[in-house]
């Protein structure tokens, strides 16, 4: 099994994806220095209270997941918010918690947010026959998901937000929009913010990141600010998650589990069984095996299983290895300690949220959240 995980192929996806992270990272550190960053964060100045800005950075940071998958809006983000919060002596440690549970809560707002989600939807499509429209998925996914963002910024706001609330001093830095190197940076920075919402190639990543080096001038103090824990703490992630997904591979008895008789105690241990996977390992493999074999059974429970395996799986938010925002924001100083004290619970209250919806919906004609506007 071994052989299997670290394979060439497995290392060389691993090392690319260190490579765009480093590369954001460093492109965001010359937009800083020529004064980008202040520019395009300039609109957070209105709000004169440290925990204002960070419930605006948690707006933005679901948005933004809720349109593009969580991976990208996570690397884009955290950076931009590390180099913020140093800026305006915030709460670094606020900013990336602020940061992580948005980008995750939020990736269930549409079906191009979270990494599985376009290929499930798919799925559900071939299931009933025809293209389902963003409609439906609104139908069967916002209940849940406009209720995890909700529960866990009142949460995160009783717990971090609330007690960083001194007040901040707005930048004022004077912008030279002629300067050459701030005009390059900016193109640079559109360029690489592009290739990253688009999946692009990290060969232009990494050239963007070389470029800013030389337009900045920076020296080795450049090193100092890149965040070398994820290479431990994201291969530990990346690579468990193989083993673990190899293994479900290898055993699909383990899914036929899923069969259940949708009493409260078999959907309470359904949920709770999700939950503590996935914030063992990332979400992906076992929502690829779990979620065909769902859509695979009779019936129109079948799609009650499946937005219930979907939102189970969502809340990755307790450990280093859940998910990728929140193994990205471990490695920019993220305390393990602090995020299981935070994550335990929110995934807790959403978790008996999601338990007593999903019991109340079992018997609920679950066809007509897909026909019954059409």
């Amino acid at each position: 099994m071994l052989e299997s995980i670290f394979t060439f192929k497995a290392i060389i996806e691993f090392f690319l994806k260190v490579s765009v992270l480093f590369s954001l990272v460093i492109v965001v550190n010359g937009a800083s220095t020529v004064g980008l960053v202040d520019l395009v964060t300039r609109p957070f100045d209105k709000f004169k209270r440290a925990s204002r800005v960070l419930v605006c950075w948690y707006v933005v940071s679901f948005l933004l997941t809720g349109i593009i998958p969580n991976v990208a809006a996570a690397s884009i983000l955290l950076p931009l918010g590390f180099y913020y919060a140093k800026s305006r002596n915030l709460n670094i440690n606020a900013m990336l918690l602020t940061i992580a549970f948005g980008t995750s809560v939020g990736n269930d707002l549409s079906p191009y947010g979270g990494g599985m989600n376009f290929v499930t939807w798919q799925l559900l499509s071939a299931k009933v026959g025809y293209t389902l429209d963003l409609s439906v998925w609104f139908r069967l996914f916002w209940p849940t998901t406009i209720s995890a963002i909700i529960l866990t910024g009142l949460i995160l706001w009783f717990t971090v937000l609330k007690r960083n609330n001194d007040y901040l001093t707005p930048i004022l830095r004077p912008f030279n929009y002629r300067n050459w190197r701030f005009i390059v940076i900016t193109i640079i920075s559109a360029v690489i913010l592009f290739n990253t919402l688009t999946d692009g190639s990290w060969q232009l990543s990494v050239l963007c990141a070389g470029l800013t080096v030389l337009v900045c001038k920076f020296d080795k103090g450049l090193f100092k600010t890149l965040p070398w824990k994820v290479l431990y703490l994201w291969s530990f992630a990346f690579f468990f998650g193989k083993f673990v997904g190899i293994y479900l591979k290898a055993h699909p008895e383990l899914i036929s589990y899923f069969n259940i008789d949708y009493s409260l105690l078999t959907v309470t241990g359904l949920v709770s069984v999700l939950s503590i996977i996935t914030n063992l390992m990332p979400n992906g493999a076992v929502t690829a095996i779990a979620t065909p074999f769902a859509l695979g059974l009779p019936g129109e429970q079948s799609i009650w299983l499946y937005v219930l395996i979907m939102k189970a799986l969502s809340f990755g938010l307790m450990t280093i290895c859940a998910d990728v925002a929140v193994t990205l924001c471990c490695s920019f100083g993220l305390p393990q300690r602090q995020l299981f004290k935070i994550g335990t619970p929110v995934v807790i209250i959403n978790s008996i949220f999601i338990i007593i919806y999903f019991y109340l919906t079992r018997n609920v004609s679950w066809l007509y959240y897909i026909h019954g506007l059409n």
